[in-house]
């Protein structure tokens, strides 16, 4: 699967990053209805799946993943 601008990703990898997504989708609801404990599970839990996917990056990518973590590469303000 190719991602402009990354590196070509298996279907492993993107699953992880489906249920990576879902995992918080789930921790925000948790956090709506005041279950803070759980949320914080989820929220770990969905770590993990991210933790997977970077783990399958070379060493070059995700040294140059990170030199670039003070930049977000989305534009928030048109995401509502």
């Amino acid at each position: 699967m190719e991602i402009p601008g990354m590196t070509t990703i298996d279907r492993t990898m993107a699953g992880e990053l489906w249920q990576a997504f879902t995992t918080l989708s789930d921790a925000q609801e948790l956090i709506a209805l005041g279950d803070s404990d759980r949320a914080n599970e989820e929220i770990n839990h969905a770590k993990r799946h991210l933790h997977e996917v970077f783990s399958k990056l070379s060493d070059d990518e995700q040294r140059e993943a990170m030199l670039d973590t003070w930049l977000c590469t989305l534009n928030l303000q048109e995401v509502k």
